[in-house]
């Protein structure tokens, strides 16, 4: 497991990994909602197997939205903890001796 120190670098990281988890949650809502475009721009050809790959979209849509808002929460409290380190470090509570 990563340790993320009160620095700067440390702020960095948590709000960088934060970003990678927002980023990372839309991409997949894109891709799921791009499988169900192209399903639906060649629904006239799937023939009888259409309504058991409109089954398996609308349940790979659901799954990915109950993921994605403990996903949004979790980069969230990273940036909150991101945050918080920023405040020490705006603070200044050690002086120019270090931390």
């Amino acid at each position: 497991m990563a340790k993320y120190a009160c620095s700067d670098e440390g702020v960095q990281a948590l709000n960088d990994c934060a970003s990678r988890i927002l980023e990372g949650g839309e991409l997949i809502r894109s891709e799921t909602n791009t499988m169900r475009s192209v399903a639906d721009e060649y629904a006239g050809t799937i023939g009888p197997h259409q309504e058991q790959l409109g089954a398996a979209l609308d349940e790979i849509a659901g799954a990915v939205n109950q993921c994605i808002e403990p996903a949004n929460n979790i980069a969230e409290m990273l940036q909150e903890v991101a945050e918080g380190y920023q405040e020490v470090i705006d603070s200044n509570p050690f002086g120019a001796g270090g931390n």
